[in-house]
């Protein structure tokens, strides 16, 4: 799927697929047209890589029609222009908090290559531009989206004002620091984590924004998060998926044989 495709699937709310891959194996990534993804998540936030690693994974995706997103390591427009220069399509938004923030990021991802007072003037609604202008950034910004993290009660308190930030495409909630803000750290089932996710879900349609959950904890709470609205299906990454699927088989085939299971941290169950 290509950016543009994508933002036509989101500009109707209906659902695409994607995951978390840190992989940087040229193997690896032809396996990724075979799963049918719609887009692929690359963080930049967590994860140690540089720009030209980061501008190869891009561009590989692109060739095979997966829309690449960057999470960027700030919620910085300079970062945000990093991301597009390498030929992301996507940027999330790492912890937005303020509806400001938002307004600086679609400046970076919808208006380049304006800058500067020009482009506040703009973002801010001081100056309009003129139809060649606007002609101009939407041809040479096609196919970009925006994404932003909400992770904290103070972004759920601010929802309203950041999904009302024209150029915003979509929200992602950040399920670990989304807890830990909550005071469940980690406690994903718990009624204070499951009643935010359905408060944001609720408020994103309201507002007819894109929502999703980049979430690893199994597909079960996805799927009811899907049927309440959530079209943004984030799900997992490869070092999770890998680690699991194997340990799992493993574990069978050690309890066929007698020998003992080892647990999620590796240790034998004794």
């Amino acid at each position: 799927m290509t950016g543009v495709q994508l933002l036509e699937k989101l500009a109707k709310r209906e659902r695409i697929y994607g995951t978390l891959i840190t992989s940087t194996s040229p193997a690896w990534i032809r396996r990724f047209k075979s799963i049918g993804l719609d887009f692929v998540f690359i963080d930049t936030e967590h994860t140690p890589m540089d720009r030209s690693i980061l501008s190869l994974y891009c561009n590989v995706y692109k060739a095979l029609e997966i829309a690449p997103m960057t999470r960027i390591p700030t919620p910085s427009p300079y970062d945000a222009c990093i991301a597009i220069d390498a030929g992301s399509n996507g940027v999330l938004g790492p912890y937005i908090e303020e509806a400001e923030q938002v307004i600086q990021l679609v400046g970076a991802v919808k208006y380049r290559p304006l800058k500067g007072q020009r482009l506040q003037d703009v973002l801010h609604g001081y100056i309009k531009l003129t139809q060649v202008e606007t002609e101009f950034f939407n041809q040479y910004n096609r196919g970009n989206f925006l994404f932003v993290n909400i992770e904290s009660t103070k972004a759920m308190d601010n929802l309203d004002e950041i999904l009302s930030v024209e150029g915003l495409d979509g929200i992602v909630i950040g399920p670990q620091d989304l807890s830990i803000s909550l005071g469940v750290p980690e406690i994903y089932d718990s009624k204070e984590f499951l009643e935010a996710v359905d408060f944001i879900i609720a408020k994103a349609k309201e507002h007819g924004k894109s929502v999703g959950n980049h979430f690893s904890a199994g597909i079960t709470p996805e799927l009811e998060w899907a049927k309440n609205g959530m079209n943004i299906i984030l799900h997992s990454q490869d070092q999770v998926i890998f680690t699991n699927y194997i340990r799992d088989e493993l574990n069978q085939f050690r309890a066929l044989m007698g020998d003992p299971l080892i647990d999620l941290n590796g240790n034998p169950i004794l």
